[in-house]
């Protein structure tokens, strides 16, 4: 069975519906085992209420979960043209997994929302890839 991760931030709902999408379509393959699970949030709750975030009940991943499948699809909006903050600070924390060469060989995709048509999607989507063996 080929494990896929489906992997999202979502402040106010729209990487969510996204993110459900990809997961449904990812589960069409034959032998994928697909799991949906969102970013931690760094925002503090009062903040997030004030600002309107949508409540995620989702599970939580942890930057170790990203050893245990062979596909990861992230999921993020816009911030600037860049993706999320909560996002990068995740990436950041799976450093460990790629010293130990955890991540070879991964499949991986992203998929982004932006406010509006020209809001800088490209550019999030140009995530520098871990090619590089560690010295």
């Amino acid at each position: 069975m080929t494990r896929i991760l489906v992997l999202y931030y979502s402040s106010y709902g729209h990487v969510l519906i996204l993110a459900d999408a990809v997961a449904e379509g990812a589960r069409t393959g034959p032998g994928a085992a697909v799991d949906l699970r969102r970013i931690p949030e760094t925002v503090p709750a009062d903040i997030r209420k004030s600002a309107g975030f949508v409540e995620d009940d989702a599970p939580a991943a942890s930057p170790a979960n990203l050893a245990d499948y062979y596909g990861i699809l992230f999921g993020t909006p816009t911030r600037f043209g860049l993706m999320a903050g909560q996002v990068k600070q995740f990436i950041d924390q799976a450093g460990g997994l790629w010293m130990r060469n955890e991540l070879v060989g991964k499949v991986a995709g992203v998929f982004v929302s932006t406010g509006s048509q020209h809001g800088g999607h490209e550019a999030t989507m140009q995530l520098q890839s871990p090619t590089a063996e560690p010295m």
